[in-house]
């Protein structure tokens, strides 16, 4: 009994020294540091053409000169505003130029100086906002009561103040709507059940008669209706793509991991988020849609 008792005893030990072992080796050394040290993502122009919104996230939180919140920035790479403070993603202009939709935990809305900051839904968790043309309506998508969590596309109408979930529930996700210039149609990325990655939809504005336009095995995101109506900018594997508005004539347009294409008024230019030439941040470019005048307008 004695000799069991003192075995046991012994392979315990042993347990308890290899556990300690193996804990120090897997906190042995610093934390791995961050890819970048800043980020400029998801623009979006202004409707007069004047200025771009953008989210910018500092790792540093000590730095006060650029710290993360919701900007503007003109064309020209000048006249850096904070909007306001904190995490504001994905802005979208209200077609006045007016207001300015972002989405940190539900959609907000503010003035394009920092004032009027007005929360728009109450549903906990809410992304992608877009302004309809007219003013009138915001799409966006949400998990909000759907039975699996999956997020699904609704729309907020401020003449009624009144949420409509326009989305099929039961057959994937359906994320980051983007209005066409008409206000029939919404653009937008659908995970479909057994299906690699995402792939670009339209549909009407009340969610029927949905036609898909990508049908590959890349992530294709991030869908853009330009201006006139004519082509969809996207993000697909590697870069920006380009495609006539009924899904033709698909073609890589940066091939350079550019991501989150925004179009310019008058449909002649886009900007996007890529690396800087130095490797070490993400940050805002524009370029003109035949490919000429590239420029990094933030830093």
């Amino acid at each position: 009994m004695e000799m069991r008792f003192l075995i046991s005893v012994k392979r315990i030990s042993i347990l308890i020294l290899i556990s300690l072992y193996l804990f120090s080796c897997n906190t042995v050394g610093p934390p791995p540091l961050p890819e970048y040290e800043s980020i400029d993502e998801t623009p979006a122009w202004s409707p007069d053409g004047k200025w771009i919104a953008y989210h910018h996230f500092n790792y540093d939180p000590e730095d006060t000169s650029y710290s993360t919140g919701l900007y503007i920035i003109d064309t020209c790479g000048n006249n850096r505003r904070l909007v306001i403070a904190g995490q504001a993603y994905n802005p979208d202009w209200s077609p006045d130029g007016k207001k300015i939709a972002f989405n940190s935990g539900d959609i907000f809305t503010i003035s394009p100086n920092g004032e009027n900051l007005t929360r728009v839904t109450n549903v906990g968790k809410a992304f992608f906002p877009s302004w309809s043309p007219d003013g009138e309506k915001i799409a966006f998508d949400t998990p909000y009561q759907d039975p699996r969590g999956a997020n699904a596309i609704w729309i907020l109408d401020f003449e009624n103040l009144s949420l409509n979930d326009i989305s099929i529930h039961g057959t994937g996700e359906w994320r980051d709507p983007s209005w066409s210039p008409e206000g029939k149609y919404l653009v937008h990325l659908r995970f479909l059940n057994g299906v690699f990655g995402e792939e670009i939809f339209i549909m009407d504005a009340s969610g029927n008669n949905g036609i898909q336009l990508t049908n590959n095995n890349n992530n294709d995101r991030d869908p853009r209706w330009s201006p006139d109506g004519l082509t969809i900018a996207w993000t697909g594997d590697k870069g920006i793509w380009l495609m006539n508005a009924n899904g033709s004539d698909q073609r890589i347009f940066i091939d350079d991991y550019a991501s989150s294409p925004t179009w310019s008024p008058d449909s002649k230019r886009i900007a996007f988020q890529k690396q800087n030439e130095e490797g070490n941040k993400i940050v805002i470019w524009t370029i003109n849609i035949d490919g000429s005048a590239l420029k990094q307008i933030t830093y």
